[in-house]
């Protein structure tokens, strides 16, 4: 049986559609800032604004050959915990408390 973890040779992915799914998500992660609607519910559908040759080219310089898989996972998480840190970071250390109208205290009393 053939498997993605099996794969010895060179990536050249014609169609956003068989991309696999654990190189989907690497994917989406790498190419984070260049997806244009991350809301998109499928993320294979978010990857197709990045071009297939970069696509390809991602992959390949990566991709060592059979067994690589855990070294995507790897690379994912990494990526990952890096993008997540430096949200992180960008966020006020000191917290403003800002007032949130609710609908009674937007009400005024009116006299007749």
């Amino acid at each position: 049986m053939q498997t993605l973890d099996n794969f010895e040779g060179k990536f050249a992915i014609s169609d956003h559609n068989l991309i696999p799914e654990l190189l989907v998500e690497y994917l989406s992660e790498i190419f984070y800032d260049k997806i244009e609607n991350k809301w998109v519910a499928t993320k294979r559908h978010q990857l197709a604004s990045v071009s297939l040759d970069a696509i390809n080219e991602q992959l390949n310089s990566v991709w060592e050959g059979a067994g690589s898989v855990d070294k995507i996972k790897s690379l994912l998480q990494e990526s990952r915990s890096a993008r997540w840190s430096a949200m992180i970071e960008k966020e006020p250390k000191v917290k403003v408390s800002v007032p949130v109208p609710t609908l009674d205290s937007d009400l005024k009393l009116m006299d007749d």
